[in-house]
């Protein structure tokens, strides 16, 4: 499974790619995101609000409220690991899925506040 199953541009104008491999092994394991892709490419260019990640301080958390079929009104989070290689920085998705609030202890960067 070589290649990108898509590949977009932040809110920053940096480049993001999401691997087949990721796709098939850590996004669509979450069903409400089959087929999902460009949603998802319009939270990474639109979110709603970014979050740090708990754990890893180079993975940043995109937020947005959505519809999907059989959910209905829900967030969706992606996340999305940041690193700087040849003197350029891009960015590779690491997951997405719906959620119903933002994890505790990630510290608020940008946009729309949640409070949980």
């Amino acid at each position: 499974m070589v290649g990108n199953e898509f590949t977009c541009i932040d809110r920053n104008g940096i480049a993001i790619a999401c691997s087949r491999e990721c796709w098939s092994k850590h996004v669509t394991v979450h069903p409400e995101i089959l087929g999902q892709q460009e949603l998802i490419k319009i939270i990474i260019t639109h979110p709603l609000s970014e979050y740090q990640d708990v754990r890893h301080v180079d993975t940043r958390n995109y937020y947005k409220s959505v519809v999907l079929p059989g959910i209905g009104n829900t967030l969706v989070k992606v996340s999305i690991q940041y690193s700087k290689k040849y003197g350029r920085e891009r960015g590779f998705v690491k997951t997405a899925y719906a959620t119903d609030n933002i994890k505790k202890g990630e510290i608020w960067l940008w946009g729309h506040k949640f409070t949980n």
